[in-house]
């Protein structure tokens, strides 16, 4: 990019951390470093049981089975600055932002290689950043759980609205 141009795009505004099936199972480490069995210790400090009651119209409640049996977790985090050598900070500029579009292009490259992705977002999200050891200045945004499709798998029937209702095709009118 042309030094005259630049707008901050070109900055780094996420870090991702994919935890693969059998990092998450324990292996040798004690189930306190590494979550126990699956996502064990992302359901539980998660707080899962407190959403019951605004998922349940979903049909989902705080049973999550995904967390455990999916082959990757990737966590995804927005940087909203980065810190310098110095430590000093930088912004990063439009964080959110990017950070959404880079998100939907992984979720886009994970259903081309023929894998299915589920967004998990349990609120409160910052124990993430606890569990997964990221710096407390980056925010969690989503944690995606990729894998193939459970033989069972339902996806609720939520509806979607019109695109005349999230969309304008007007001509522009001059006054």
């Amino acid at each position: 990019m042309h030094p005259c141009c630049r707008n901050g795009a070109e900055r780094r505004k996420l870090a991702t951390v994919a935890l693969r099936g059998c990092e998450r199972s324990g292996g040798d480490a004690p189930d306190s470093d590494r979550g126990g069995k699956g996502g064990e210790r992302i359901l539980r400090a998660s707080g899962a049981e407190s959403m019951a009651g605004s998922a349940a119209r979903l049909g989902t409640d705080s049973n999550k089975p995904f967390l455990e049996l999916a082959p990757w977790l990737i966590a995804v985090f927005a940087q909203p600055f980065r810190i310098l050598a110095d430590g000093t900070r930088s912004p990063t500029y439009y964080a959110i932002e990017s950070v959404g579009i880079a998100t939907g292009i992984l979720v886009t490259a994970v259903h081309s290689c023929g894998l299915v992705s589920l967004t998990h977002t349990p609120s409160p999200i910052g124990f993430l950043n606890r569990i997964l050891g990221r710096p407390l200045y980056e925010k969690p945004f989503v944690l995606l759980v990729v894998g193939h499709p459970a033989e069972n798998a339902l996806i609720p029937d939520i509806g979607r609205k019109p695109l005349e209702e999230i969309s304008s095709f007007d001509p522009v009118r001059s006054s």
